[in-house]
């Protein structure tokens, strides 16, 4: 089933995903690469009471924690991006990136590793997502467990599109059971508005709905569970007027949701030339926390 909670976003890769829905990108290539953006590194911290100050509109906060860096080529496209616990101490998992010429991802190794409490890391799992195309349009994902050079193909997905090219639908195929469809995405559309209707075995699973502004833009995502008649989850998403995600706003249904994990309101701080410097995340708890964006510069030499 599909998560319907909107965490704290990671550096966010949507380059290869169907186009089926507008994904807002943070880090685009084409800025990245003219910026000379090398490495985005991700600081955490949180605030112990948001509603306190330390002098005159200044926030109590607490000590920042790394919690992820991505590195991007020449060219802006990220090749390599490390999640971290421990303040940046410990790394959690690895993801390695290659494209083809026209900068569409070809495959994503992702490596899992577990520190235990004598601080000794070991590689937990290795999985491997594999990408092919026509005419720049995605046709198969393949992904696969990978152990030393044996790889072990566990699912895979097929996109299949309409006459006008858009993204009609995905079928998951087990690999490991003479290759069965185990689940459905069917998209529709109509102006404005695009539907996505998830099933199992024949039997709809999700549903979500998505409003779209004049500029192709997402502002409304309702998320729908088995049978609901009401969202269990409704994020609005506002742009300011330079284009630039500003806020998300979602409402949830708490019968769903905890409350200490789900963000109910994100706010994101751009610097002059649109680079994402600073987000902060309030919780349906009354938690905030602060995401802080430090950018490293290619030197030309």
């Amino acid at each position: 089933m599909r998560k319907l909670i909107i965490s704290a976003l990671g550096l966010v890769f949507a380059a290869w995903a169907p186009a089926q829905v507008p994904q807002y990108e943070y880090f685009p290539a084409a800025r990245s690469a003219e910026a000379g953006v090398k490495v985005v590194t991700v600081y955490e911290t949180t605030v112990d009471n948001p509603t306190a100050q330390a002098g005159h509109g200044n926030r109590i906060r607490l000590a920042r924690n790394m919690v992820r860096q991505s590195y991007y080529d020449a060219t802006g496209l990220a090749y390599r991006s490390v999640r971290y616990t421990n303040g940046g101490k410990t790394m959690t998992t690895e993801s390695e990136r290659t494209y083809n010429a026209q900068a569409l991802l070809l495959t994503e190794l992702q490596r899992q590793y577990n520190t235990n409490l004598s601080d000794s890391t070991r590689l937990l799992q290795t999985s491997r997502r594999s990408l092919t195309y026509a005419d720049k349009r995605l046709l198969t994902t393949v992904n696969a467990l990978v152990n030393a050079d044996v790889a072990l193909n566990i699912d895979s997905i097929a996109y299949v599109y309409d006459a006008s090219g858009r993204l009609q639908s995905e079928q998951v195929y087990d690999l490991r059971n003479g290759a069965t469809c185990i689940l459905q995405k069917l998209y529709s559309y109509a102006p404005g508005k695009i539907e996505l209707v998830t099933k199992v075995n024949g039997e709809v699973l999700n549903h979500d709905a998505y409003e779209l502004d004049a500029k192709g833009r997402v502002v409304v995502e309702r998320n729908f569970g088995p049978g609901d008649a009401a969202p269990r989850l409704e994020s609005t998403y506002v742009y300011d007027p330079r284009g630039w995600l500003e806020e998300i706003r979602t409402v949830p249904n708490w019968q769903h949701f905890t409350k200490d994990v789900t963000v109910v309101t994100r706010k994101n701080k751009y610097d002059d030339h649109g680079k994402l410097v600073e987000a902060q995340l309030d919780y349906g708890s009354g938690k905030r926390l602060f995401e802080f964006y430090d950018y490293t510069y290619r030197v030309d030499e």
